[in-house]
This record gives structure tokens, sequence and C-alpha cells, in this order.
């Protein structure tokens, strides 16, 4: 007896496959709760959300959703299918997104770094880099700068701090110096202030380092006659800003305001310079070091802060 193996190709059989339609419309639905919400994610009407999950619970031959007054429940059987469902939408997606690229994810340089260093350093560094280097594409992601750079799953992770992160290799690119700026519009021009006119102004407080006028005032031997108290900020960047619209004095890494002293809008209220015992390090996670993209970054960006170190053109 002769046996045949046939293929899918010699006996083609139709997927049972729902179709993407009424997937969208049952994934958003399960997002939300409501036919309503869905539809206004999906850019279609209520009715044709609520008839594209009917015709999927058709099709499956299960209850995906009950009503229990006004609410919409998923059932258990929809929990379930939903669960498996949602993970393989995410993988369509990716890899439509790659097919739409020419290029997988995979292959771009990721790094991470807190917003305000990305705004205000970052840009600058990597438009540099991406003239040397046409060829290597990147993705930039945010994160806090208290996050374990070991951990992330990223090439490149710059960060403040003192070198001290497990699970990674670090690089220090320059040391952290603290000035005191204002704004041009509220500073004398063509010197400092006296410890009287100090006293008059609001310090502005960084809610994330709330120590960093004392260190400042006891580092540059500064009296200030008064509360160290003003308005508070969340975000170094926004304490920048407040400071150029003259709200008061801020105290803020030099290398993070070297276009507003370039341009004028701010000017340092005092002459001293202080170090604040932190540097900024570009760190590899072990698990990633592997990536020779990466490697060519990390020692690119090391020669340039070593010839450049906190400018910001």
């Amino acid at each position: 007896m002769r046996i045949v193996a046939m293929t899918r190709l010699e006996h083609p059989v139709k997927r049972f496959l729902p179709s993407h339609s009424s997937l969208h419309a049952f994934d958003a639905s399960v997002r939300y709760l409501s036919f309503t919400r869905a539809a206004e994610e999906l850019s279609i009407t209520q009715s044709a959300v609520s008839r594209q999950v009917l015709n999927l619970e058709r099709f499956l031959g299960i209850k995906l959703f009950e009503r229990v007054g006004p609410k919409l429940v998923l059932t258990d059987l929809g929990k379930r299918y939903h669960q498996q469902m949602a993970g393989l939408l995410d993988q369509m997606e990716a890899a439509s997104i790659e097919a739409v690229r020419g290029r997988s994810s995979a292959s771009f340089l990721q790094i991470a770094m807190p917003p305000t260093l990305q705004r205000r350093w970052g840009l600058q560094v990597l438009r540099e880099f991406g003239e040397r280097e046409p060829e290597c594409l990147y993705e930039l992601m945010c994160c806090p700068n208290d996050v374990n750079a070991g951990r992330m799953d990223v090439d490149i992770v710059v960060l403040r701090g003192t070198g001290q992160w497990p699970d990674c290799r670090t690089t220090r690119l320059f040391d952290e110096h603290l000035i005191v700026v204002g704004a041009a519009s509220v500073l004398p021009e063509g010197r400092h202030l006296t410890e009287a006119e100090f006293a008059e102004f609001r310090l502005l407080q960084n809610i994330s380092r709330p120590s960093l006028w004392m260190q400042w005032l006891g580092s540059a031997n500064i009296v200030r006659q008064g509360p160290i108290a003003g308005p508070r900020f969340a975000i170094t960047d926004t304490l920048i800003s407040a400071a150029t619209e003259g709200i008061g004095l801020a105290v803020v890494p030099e290398y993070l305001v070297h276009g507003e002293l370039r341009t004028g809008l701010l000017r340092k209220a005092f002459a001293q310079t202080v170090g604040s015992g932190e540097q900024i390090y570009v760190c590899r996670p072990e698990a990633r070091v592997h990536r020779p993209q990466a490697g060519k970054f990390m020692r690119w960006l090391s020669r340039r802060a070593s010839r450049q170190p906190i400018s910001v053109a």
C-alpha cells in the first residue's frame, strides 16, 4: 500500500477564523465595557459595534456579554476568549507595523532617559549621532531617573546618579554642576545679586530634588535672609520654564540651561557653580550588551562627552 503525504497546499482547508472587524469590535467593547465608547474609538456607530459582536457570538456559538441593567458584563467564556485573543491581536499589530517600516523593531537601537534630559540634552545628542550614523535608527523612550537600569528591556539608559546600578555596565559622561538662574527680566544686567536683593526673590522648589537649595547655599557660602520657600514643581523642565517666566529663582543643573543662558532668556544670579555630587551616566543592561549598535552608540557618546561634556548647541 502506497501512502501519499498530503500538504496544506494540495488540499487547502478554510481557516476557522472570525472577521477582523468583529474582533476589533469585541476587543474595544471589552476594554471599555461599553458599545458606545467602543464605537467612538473605532469611528463607527454604536449599532455597528453591537452587530459585529453579535456576529462574533454567532460564529463562535457562545455568549460573550450579558446585560445587567444598563451595564455590559463580560461572561466567563468571553473573558477567557479575550485573554487569548488580545495577545494575538498585539502580535498582528506588531507584524503589520514592522511590514510598513520595512524592518523589525528589534533592529532599532532602543534608548531610554528621563523626559527633561531627553528634551534639553538627548535630542541634540541624537541628532548629531544620526548625522554620523544615518543607517542606525533608534526608538527613544521615557523613564524615571530612579529606574533600575539593569532591569530595563532597552539597549541604552542615560541617567543621573553615582554609577551604582546592578546588572548593567556604566560609563560616566560628565559631572553635574548646579547654578542659580532667573529670568533676564528680573535680574540685574552685568552683575550678580547682593544678599539683600536675594532675600526679595521667591525660590522655586524641585519636588523630586528637594535638597538642592540647601546644597547650593551651603557649598556657595551664600546666606539667605528669610525662608527658603516658593512654588514647587514636579518636573525639572517645568521648573526651568517657571524661572524663565520670572516666577522666581531656581537651582538647576547647568547643562540643562545652556540654551537659555546663551540666548539671554536666563541669567546666573550668582557666579558660584557647585558640584551636585552626581554625574550623568550611560548604562547598558547586561542582558543587551551583545547589541553592536549599542556599543557603537556608547563609544561615540563617550568620545563626545570627553570632547564637549555639557554643551547643548
